[in-house]
């Protein structure tokens, strides 16, 4: 599928453990695909490719990338055009740091960090 001729504003969401990198949590960025969306977040903050992707450009194993809800690794390339206001979220998983304990989930979709994961709805 083709890019779209334009460019649109997308939302890159970081997690908190990388938004010390930009300063901040959020990052607005203007592009057509997904692929430029991130090429301009690596381009204003070229220590961010360096936490996110391995030297080949590809992302790390333990960082995932959704598009609004959909896995990058389920869209098959970066090449997708972007709509107007989407939000790309970065999810990066963390461990160590102490002594372990057992992870305790509560509810569907919980990561065990308190925050919503792209996708999962926490019944009412």
């Amino acid at each position: 599928m083709p890019a779209p001729a334009g460019k649109f504003e997308a939302v890159l969401v970081l997690p908190r453990v990388l938004a010390d990198v930009l300063g901040a949590g959020r990052l607005r960025v203007r592009a057509a695909t997904l692929r430029e969306a991130l090429e301009e977040a690596y381009r204003r903050s070229p220590a961010l490719r360096h936490h996110l992707c391995e030297e080949s450009g590809a992302f790390r194993p333990h960082v995932l990338c959704f598009l609004g809800e959909t896995n990058s690794r389920d869209l098959g390339t970066l090449d997708v055009p972007l709509r107007d206001g989407v939000e790309i979220t970065i999810l990066q998983a963390v461990s160590g740091g102490g002594a372990a304990r057992p992870a305790v989930a509560t509810g569907p979709g919980d990561d065990s960090s308190g925050l919503p994961l792209p996708g999962v709805r926490r019944p009412a």
